[in-house]
């Protein structure tokens, strides 16, 4: 069982590590069982989709090449889908909001 060929599939044992965990618990947080977000992982990591805002531009594409399930896939396009709106409303929600410049 030596393959060689197209190591952007999901086949090989998942890499550890903190991008690894990070991406693990995103897909589990979208609702993606933890088995199958184990066996989607080592490609994703492989092509750089290795944290939260590189997932957040997954495209309908990328389900497709990475071999990812179409029910899985919707998920993590919708996540996409928040993660662009939220930028092009320009709403930095992830830490600390600072409120100076916003005067009326």
């Amino acid at each position: 069982h030596t393959s060689d060929a197209a190591p952007e599939r999901a086949s090989e044992p998942a890499p550890s590590g903190v991008h690894g965990d990070e991406v693990i618990a995103l897909l589990i947080s979208l609702g993606i069982p933890a088995h199958a977000a184990e066996c989607y992982l080592p490609a994703l990591i492989l092509n750089g989709f290795d944290s939260a805002s590189a997932l957040g531009t997954f495209t309908p594409g990328d389900v497709e090449r990475f071999g990812i399930k179409e029910g899985h896939g919707r998920l993590l396009l919708q996540h996409a889908k928040h993660i662009h709106e939220t930028r092009a409303s320009g709403g930095h929600s992830h830490g600390k909001a600072s409120a100076s410049g916003s005067k009326p």
